[in-house]
């Protein structure tokens, strides 16, 4: 009997040091005002997400590629435009006319925080992630800004962060 209560409290102190120890990374849709995540999603080093917009003095579609390297942060990759003109970007060596648009690649700037204004009217600003199309005006008022960030959580606290959030 003493045996079994040993191995009950063994497992259950392992159980917990695994839960406490062990982080997640998500990819968190933030409200910079209050800090507050709106959208998560699972992430790991490697994979990518794309932001798609219309530029608001161009009126053409602007792509932004990133991926998640070094130890879970941000790096653009790539950036595609459809014109050239004010607050575009410029000529460089990896300038390139693609299908798609003007491309400037093999960026591999790290980006410590990304933050958008959320359009009202033209923007529709839309993280692509796996695949599937967010809309940034699903989760945060127009005209705010909206934050893009990879946060790394103990795994209980995670845990309790989506059982609070269910409804």
């Amino acid at each position: 009997m003493k045996r079994k209560v040993y191995t009950i409290v063994l497992i259950a102190f392992v159980f917990t040091a695994f839960f406490a120890v062990r982080p997640v990374y998500r990819l968190c849709l933030t409200n910079p005002v209050d800090g507050k995540t709106v959208k998560s999603f699972p992430i790991r080093n490697g994979e990518e997400f794309t932001i798609r917009f219309i530029h608001s003095v161009e009126r053409t579609p602007w792509i932004e590629k990133f991926e998640i390297i070094n130890d879970n942060q941000i790096y653009l990759k790539e950036t595609v435009t459809f014109s050239f003109g004010a607050g575009l970007p410029t000529y460089s060596e990896n300038f390139s006319f693609e299908e798609e648009g003007m491309t400037i690649s093999d960026i591999n700037e790290k980006m410590d925080h990304l933050i958008y204004k959320v359009g009202g009217v033209i923007a529709n600003h839309t993280l692509v992630y796996r695949g599937k199309n967010y809309y940034f005006s699903d989760y945060i008022e127009p005209f705010k800004s909206a934050g893009v960030e990879v946060v790394r959580r103990p795994l209980y606290r995670f845990l309790i962060e989506e059982v609070t959030n269910i409804g």
